[in-house]
């Protein structure tokens, strides 16, 4: 088997000599642009707009192989090191490897197993899409992790983890930019272990089985959704006696990947939909992202103003990822987004994601003020995703046939609720 950390290398290699194609494309295209103003303003100006013709041509001409060359230059230096990384990576590579998965542990934090993870879980909400579709080694293919290793879905292995008569699954589904490890944040200071997280309480104090999710966090938030529905349907059928009982806890962008999920696996008529109880979603921006909306209308109204200092920082923006995209509005299904033009500024297209009946959704809400209810905390909500969003039942997702409550806590941060003494009360209380 090819050494994973040489897989990973050449695809920061891959992403890098994509990032320098794109940025040449577009630096080149705001170029152009200025180009042919200056041309036509002087040509106007002067009244001899035909005679000036070649030279704008050439100087177009000029700049076009310029950038060619960069371009060029970054797929020969490429290509190279695609060809002899077999030669010179063995020194590097063959070193202490690079754990995975890493640590559920707090006091990691700095070590170079923490950052590589942490890196991996950014590039992948940044430019996740871009990295599946060209199927880049970087991007993170779904996984579950059930204690210190990922779970291989067989029937033996279930059996040899978790006996004849599996317990009540909990699936964690971290958030956008971050890898399964999030569940683990500030543990020490928050818990008083760096080793305690909310899957490790609920299974000594409540017999759950934590399976913690790892997922592509750029990718749209639905296809994240159906591949997780086909997962635990996998995870049931392999199962010595599928799954008995199953709760579904998302973070962030988690917790529409949760719904999503819920809503895809009940669509295709999954078994495991049938023995789902509760889909507890924490700081989930149902009703979107205020950070992404002002993205939105940024991006659009840089691209409106024709000149390189405009453009060229509007199409970088614009380049962030599909899942990135999806948090605007909270989408959750493909039927959301598929053909409708995704920069089109405050373009709320949800369409309608039934929630399953008879299934507990539970929302937690948080301020960074400590009363829920101060003017201040009602808008800056948790620094990220306002209260009355990570509140949201929306009309359009069928809310009318859920069950479920909303819980508001004050002073926890957006990231702080992924590990925190008061979440976890509440998790327990709806888990007993």
């Amino acid at each position: 088997m090819e050494n994973e950390n040489g897989k990973q290398i050449l695809g920061a290699k891959d992403l890098l000599a994509d990032g320098i194609e794109y940025g040449s494309h577009t630096v080149e295209r705001s170029q152009q642009s200025l180009i042919r103003r200056i041309f036509s303003v002087v040509g106007h100006v002067t009244g001899r707009r035909a005679e000036m013709a070649p030279y704008e041509e050439l100087t177009r001409l000029i700049l076009s192989l310029n950038h060619g060359n960069v371009r060029l230059i970054s797929r020969l230096v490429s290509r190279v090191l695609s060809a002899t990384h077999h030669v010179a990576g063995p020194a590097l590579l063959n070193s202490k490897r690079i754990r995975e998965p890493i640590a559920m542990r707090s006091d990691i934090i700095g070590s170079p197993s923490w950052i590589w993870d942490g890196f991996l879980g950014l590039v992948n909400g940044m430019v996740g899409d871009h990295l599946y579709a060209t199927e880049n080694s970087l991007a993170t293919q779904m996984s579950l992790r059930y204690g210190e290793r990922r779970l291989e879905l067989s029937a033996e292995m279930l059996a040899r983890t978790f006996g004849t008569k599996p317990p009540p699954f909990c699936i964690f589904i971290h958030g956008l930019g971050t890898t399964e490890w999030s569940w683990a944040w500030d543990a020490e200071a928050q818990q008083g272990s760096p080793d305690t997280t909310y899957g490790s309480l609920l299974e000594n104090e409540l017999q759950f089985a934590p399976l913690y999710l790892r997922y592509n966090t750029g990718r749209h938030i639905s296809d994240n959704g159906q591949e997780l529905a086909n997962l635990l349907q996998r995870l049931h059928d392999t199962s010595p006696a599928g799954i008995n009982d199953l709760v579904l806890i998302g973070h962030s962008m988690g917790g529409l990947v949760a719904h999503s999920a819920a809503h895809y696996g009940h669509r295709a008529g999954h078994e495991w939909t049938q023995n789902l109880r509760q889909v507890i979603s924490i700081a989930a921006p149902h009703d979107g992202a205020p950070l992404e909306k002002i993205g939105n209308i940024a991006t659009y109204l840089l691209g409106a103003i024709d000149t390189p200092g405009t453009r060229i920082p509007a199409e970088m923006i614009d380049a962030r990822s599909a899942g990135i995209k999806d948090l605007r509005h909270g989408y959750i299904v493909e039927e959301d987004w598929y053909g409708n033009d995704p920069d089109l500024p405050l373009n709320d297209t949800r369409t309608h994601a039934q929630w399953v009946a008879g299934v507990h959704y539970h929302r937690i809400v948080s301020t960074l003020t400590n009363d829920p209810a101060h003017p201040i905390g009602r808008v800056v909500g948790d620094a990220l995703v306002r209260p009355k969003s990570a509140a949201a039942a929306h009309p359009k997702h069928g809310a009318k046939n859920s069950m479920g409550d909303v819980v508001e806590m004050g002073g926890i941060s957006h990231i702080g609720l992924a590990n925190h003494p008061r979440v976890y009360e509440q998790l327990r209380a709806w888990l007993s």
